[in-house]
């Protein structure tokens, strides 16, 4: 018996072969297919799940794993591939595993049976049927093949014809889908869709010139018996022969139509040994070059039952990458020594996937020799053990958290806290650990087997505690990864992994918050006035505030000490605002002389640039005030009026100085002192002025 894990043996078919393979397939418009994808290789061989809940409102989950199937019902497809020459007692002991499969229909096994019998090609198929008392006598009259008069075999063709039956229903998941061959292997054909190809091997023993497709030309091509033993590894003997093979078939494979020519049945001159011209024979049938293998070349190339068997590897291997595969072969030629090379290759299939073993030899040791088909249908797995890692952004909530059931039904869990496990009947334990980089790992052994109709599930609560505080939408994974290595029925390992589930939240942008107004004094630009020459007025000189647009938002004018405060200013929102304040000139009365003159006084005309920036912080404005470099003084001069010339007395004597009258005679020590003062001020000024309120 071969039981082998379907992933851990080389299996890849060497690169060169399947190059030449493809290119004789389309030289030659057979209907072979390359294997791109690494034999055996296989996906959902366990039907696996996990999900999670949304977040709750104290932002937890309730994670859960399930293995084996969680319907009411499962449904199965099992495509029964069989030789022709298969026995009616192998066949009626399918049959029997049948009926088992039909009495668990009661318990949510739905089982649905196709039936291939082969030989040159397909002879008959049942198309998958719905295993119950209704159907059961249409399935059995199929599996109980009759015999039909044909040559040859092709077992490719009827794993063809089984493959493309289970791809061809989409209701069923892979994982549920099982192929059954039953073959004593010894063949020599390969192609589906009723167009068989063989290798014809050219013998001249005795002088009689013959031309064969058969299985007994491995031993020409083969002389030294020991070959056969490289068939109990197929993994190693693909990836040796394959190249090899590829190329011949390229080279030498023909269209099938009689398993044998002989030189004297079809006008071909015997006894020319090497020499003979089969170019007239079956109608010009090996008339074209590389239509046979010359009788020189037979030792030098592969045969027509290596080409069939790496027809046959090659199929299964993709068939096994893709559903559960069964291989039983039948020893009715092996048990008497002969065709050893193909007993050795049919029960050692799995070294290319899925699952391969020797029928019994006698009738009476037939008992439940399919209860590896019947245990795969209705088990997921014998027993295994789950690694499930939470997601870093999460935490267990706790052990008594941990919830299981088996086949829908709650198993009660024993914690204990000491030793972080938590004991689910006599068969189930979980145990929590947490590394000291935090990482969290719980680990789910499971001691019993597993039903595919009635699955098993365990459930946890996770805490989500990294939760970002930046407006967004997230999805956080609730773990990191999680595996089942598991062992079946048959003894095979395997590792699936669940997959990983992702819970969302969302992190909304703040409500915008509208900040109170805030009043700035009218005084926050030190507006300044300074007159050169006389005494400052209370009221004397107006000014006026513009905003950007060069529209007068304000006025207002000096008092006694040169102070200019405009009215408060108000403001609701953040941003930059910026002002110009000016002095309002009044009409110029001596317009021969610069600038802007009124009874005396010159005007300062410049324009000072102004800016206040309002800022907001947690829904409060603050503001900052600026005025230029040289500050937001202004400087006006009062020049009195020259007095009209006057006769001086002859004695030289001279009168007193006045200063003539602006209508505010000052006193020419207050002109001095106003004069210091305004410079003072004009120097206070230069610097640029910056208030923060």
């Amino acid at each position: 018996m071969r039981k082998r894990d379907a992933r851990g043996v080389i299996r890849r078919v060497a690169a060169a072969g399947l190059a030449v393979l493809t290119a004789a397939t389309m030289a030659v418009s057979s209907p072979l297919t390359a294997i791109a994808a690494e034999a055996g290789s296989s996906s959902g061989a366990v039907t696996l799940d996990k999900t999670a809940t949304p977040l709750d409102e104290n932002d937890q989950t309730n994670v859960k794993l399930s293995i084996g199937s969680t319907e009411e019902t499962t449904v199965s497809d099992v495509v029964f591939v069989l030789d022709k020459s298969a026995s009616t007692d192998i066949r009626q002991e399918a049959m029997n595993m049948l009926d088992e499969l039909k009495t668990r229909a009661d318990e949510g096994n739905l089982v649905k049976v196709g039936v291939v019998n082969f030989e040159q090609g397909v002879l008959e198929s049942l198309e998958l049927t719905e295993l119950n008392d209704e159907n059961y006598e249409t399935i059995k009259k199929s599996m109980i093949f009759h015999e039909v008069d044909s040559s040859g075999t092709n077992i490719h063709s009827g794993l063809v014809a089984g493959e493309r039956m289970l791809d061809a229903d989409t209701s069923v998941s892979a994982s549920n889908k099982h192929l059954v061959l039953v073959t004593d292997g010894v063949g020599y054909l390969w192609g589906a869709d009723g167009t068989p190809y063989s290798i014809y091997s050219e013998s001249i023993a005795n002088g009689e010139e013959n031309l064969y497709a058969s299985h007994e030309t491995l031993d020409w091509h083969h002389p030294d018996s020991s070959y056969y033993n490289e068939f109990l590894d197929m993994a190693t003997w693909l990836n040796t022969h394959g190249a090899d093979i590829a190329t011949d078939m390229e080279a030498y494979q023909i269209k099938y139509e009689a398993g044998q020519y002989q030189a004297k049945n079809y006008g071909v001159e015997s006894g020319q040994g090497y020499d003979t011209d089969w170019s007239t024979a079956a109608n010009g049938k090996f008339a074209g070059k590389n239509s046979y293998v010359p009788a020189e070349d037979v030792t030098s190339t592969m045969s027509a039952s290596d080409a069939a068997m790496y027809m046959v590897a090659t199929e299964w291997a993709q068939i096994s990458s893709k559903y559960n595969a069964y291989a039983y072969e039948d020893p009715r030629y092996a048990k008497d020594g002969s065709y050893i090379w193909a007993a050795n290759a049919i029960s050692n299939l799995s070294d290319l996937g899925g699952y391969s073993t020797t029928l019994p030899e006698t009738v009476e040791e037939y008992d439940g020799m399919f209860d590896t088909v019947k245990s795969s249908v209705l088990y997921e797995i014998q027993s295994g053990v789950v690694t499930d890692e939470i997601g870093s952004d999460f935490d267990l909530v706790s052990l008594d958290s941990l919830q299981m059931t088996v086949g829908g039904k709650t198993v009660t869990g024993t914690v204990n806290a000491e030793n972080n496990t938590v004991t689910f009947g006599n068969d189930y334990v979980v145990t929590y650990e947490k590394a000291a980089d935090g990482t969290e790992t719980l680990t789910w052994e499971i001691n019993a087997p597993v039903e595919a109709a009635n699955g098993i599930t365990l459930s946890y609560d996770l805490q989500l505690v990294n939760k970002s505080t930046v407006p967004g939408t997230y999805h956080p994974k609730t773990n990191e990864s999680a595996t089942l290595d598991y062992v079946r029925h048959d003894e095979s390992t395997g590792e699936e992994t669940f997959p990983v589930p992702t819970v969302d939240y969302t992190v909304e942008e703040p409500a915008p918050v509208t900040p109170d107004p805030i009043t700035v004094s009218g005084d926050v630009f030190n507006v300044a006035k300074v007159l050169e020459g006389a005494t400052l007025k209370d009221g004397q000189f107006e000014f006026q505030l513009a905003d950007a647009n060069g529209n007068v938002i304000a006025t207002a004018t000096n008092d006694a000490e040169g102070n200019v405060v405009f009215d408060n200013f108000t403001f609701e929102a953040a941003g930059t605002y910026e002002y110009t304040v000016s002095e309002v000139l009044p009409t110029d009365d001596d317009p021969n002389t610069d600038g802007v003159q009124k009874d005396g006084v010159t005007y300062d005309q410049t324009v000072e640039g102004l800016k206040l920036e309002v800022t907001e912080k947690d829904g409060k404005l603050t503001y900052q005030a600026y005025t230029d470099e040289d500050g937001a003084t202004f400087n006006n001069v009062y020049k009195a009026a020259e007095a009209p010339a006057e006769d001086k007395p002859a004695d030289d004597t001279k009168k007193d100085e006045t200063v003539p009258s602006t209508g505010d005679p000052t006193s020419f020590a207050a002109v001095a002192a106003t004069l210091v003062a305004g410079v003072g001020a004009g120097a206070a000024g230069i610097a640029m002025r910056r208030r923060n309120k």
